[in-house]
């Protein structure tokens, strides 16, 4: 007897899918994207009324990067910050939105020397244009001879030492640093011709050339005032030159501290210079 054939009629039920909580997060989040799209967008526009404003005020050209702004914003986000997005990860999205208005606001030069390629493209993004060159000196000469706006070079140390050069460049200052995005420690300083601005929290660097017999007695006296060496150089047979820092709040307070520098009296010979300022968000902060 052949088998008839019989079919299996089984319910399926139909799942509305707008109802699963997967895609319904997934909706929340898309909307979030649109409003921080819509954001992005509107902070855009701002800051081509920035421009506008700073082209009114200034007849010389204006200032596109500031550091001491950007140390202030990322300051003020960190106080803020709270959930599961780490700092450092808080840090580097922020970095990238800067980096791109500042190239919004209109043509901007990069030259750096070293091997910090890795943390200049990280900290500027692929909207702005940036130069390596071989040595840290014909950074300082295209700076000096206003062929890019900032020049970013190792940070000091007897190998890395350009910074024993930049007596003969009066015009440029250390204006900002470049931090490791994890570590949080100083891999590189930026130099510029621009005005050095101070933030809430700032390092201020100096420079001394010294005669060699004076070298420990200058450098105890550094010490006992605060300052913190960061390294020595020979420069001849009969002198030195010393770079070091401190700690400072305000323009105010670092006049104060050349005032304690010019104070020494064992050396009449001493030639002092402010290299520059730079603000620093603390490691601890950042490694929270």
């Amino acid at each position: 007897m052949p088998l008839k054939n019989t079919s299996i009629k089984t319910k399926v039920k139909k799942i509305n899918k707008n109802k699963q909580p997967l895609f319904i997060i997934r909706k929340k989040i898309d909307k979030i994207d649109n409003k921080i799209h819509d954001l992005l967008i509107e902070r855009a526009e701002l800051v081509k009324d920035v421009i506008n404003e700073k082209r009114k005020e200034s007849n010389s050209g204006i200032i596109i990067y500031r550091p001491a702004r950007e140390h202030e914003i990322l300051l003020r986000l960190i106080k803020r910050h709270k959930g599961i997005i780490s700092v450092t990860s808080l840090i580097s999205i922020w970095r990238k939105l800067i980096s791109t208005y500042i190239s919004i606001q209109g043509l901007f030069k990069v030259t750096f020397a070293g091997n910090i390629d890795e943390i200049v493209n990280h900290h500027f993004g692929s909207d702005i244009k940036k130069i390596k060159n071989k040595s840290s000196i014909s950074c300082l000469n295209k700076l000096a001879n206003n062929l890019c706006n900032i020049a970013i070079l190792p940070f000091p140390s007897k190998k890395n030492d350009w910074w024993i050069k930049l007596t003969n460049y009066s015009n440029i200052s250390v204006v900002g640093s470049l931090c490791d995005s994890v570590s949080g420690d100083i891999e590189a300083l930026v130099l510029s011709t621009q005005k050095i601005e101070y933030a809430s929290n700032n390092i201020s660097l100096y420079t001394s050339k010294i005669t060699s017999k004076n070298l420990k007695k200058y450098s105890d006296f550094l010490t006992c005032n605060g300052f913190i060496i960061i390294c020595k150089k020979l420069l001849t047979s009969k002198s030195y030159i010393i770079l070091f820092y401190t700690k400072i709040y305000s323009e105010l307070e670092n006049k104060g501290k050349l005032r304690i520098i010019d104070s020494y009296k064992f050396d009449d010979n001493i030639q002092t210079r402010l290299v520059g300022v730079f603000s620093s968000i603390d490691k601890e902060i950042i490694n929270g």
